[in-house]
């Protein structure tokens, strides 16, 4: 019976140092949003960084949100709060009475599956707005043989850009290809320093939601040093 019992208290350390949650460890970054100079955004979790792509809204649509709770505990992600034992984390369950609260029964300690049931349920849909109609925001109405030819298209965010130009003779130089951020698509490409001069074709693709859209303009191809009057 004395071994039995032995071995039934080493069985409770190991179950119990098993689910000991990650964010009970010393580190003081643990499930926590970390900033880098260059503007990337992690995730700190388990010794390890996460990156987060957030998405890109305008002032208004932001503001349009009701402003809720601030998150001041840190952020548990929702894979790991399924996979812990029920009070792992401060609460119940996702989304049980102790998470409405925000803080354990019987603790001071503020609740991380609170904080990780807001950010999963309380995000509001984002309005809807109409699509915008692709077009050249900016173009150069002239471009120098050997200099690079910059654009900047107008359309809807998500929206994939690719584009040429076509010069006199058939020639013809492709842009790199760019995607939308803040309604904007920025693309470039270099003359070729044989490319015909005069007038060339502009063209531009703007792909999204399984459409297809083209539009086009002219510019003006001059050789070095001589900048049509």
């Amino acid at each position: 019976m004395k071994f039995r019992g032995i071995l039934l208290f080493v069985a409770g350390l190991v179950i119990g140092g098993l689910v000991i949650p990650v964010a009970a460890q010393s580190d003081p970054a643990e499930n926590q949003l970390a900033i880098r100079s260059d503007g990337f955004i992690f995730l700190i979790r388990s010794g390890q960084r996460h990156l987060v792509s957030p998405v890109a809204l305008t002032d208004e649509v932001i503001n349009g949100y009701p402003e809720g709770e601030p998150f001041l505990s840190g952020l548990v992600p929702v894979e790991a709060m399924s996979a812990a034992p029920a009070g792992t984390f401060g609460g119940t369950t996702l989304g049980g009475s102790n998470s409405s609260t925000g803080v354990s029964s019987g603790s001071s300690t503020p609740s991380r599956t609170a904080t990780a049931s807001t950010a999963a349920t309380a995000t509001p849909k984002p309005e809807s707005s109409e699509p915008i109609s692709p077009r050249f925001k900016t173009i150069p109405s002239t471009v120098e043989q050997n200099q690079t030819f910059k654009v900047v298209i107008e359309a809807t965010d998500g929206s994939t850009c690719e584009g040429k130009i076509q010069f006199k003779g058939g020639k013809t130089a492709t842009f790199t290809s760019g995607k939308t951020s803040q309604s904007e698509c920025k693309m470039e490409v270099v003359i070729p320093d044989d490319a015909r001069l005069g007038d060339a074709d502009v063209k531009a693709t703007v792909k999204s939601a399984g459409q297809s859209i083209d539009f086009e303009d002219v510019t003006q191809v001059f050789a070095p040093g001589k900048s049509p009057g």
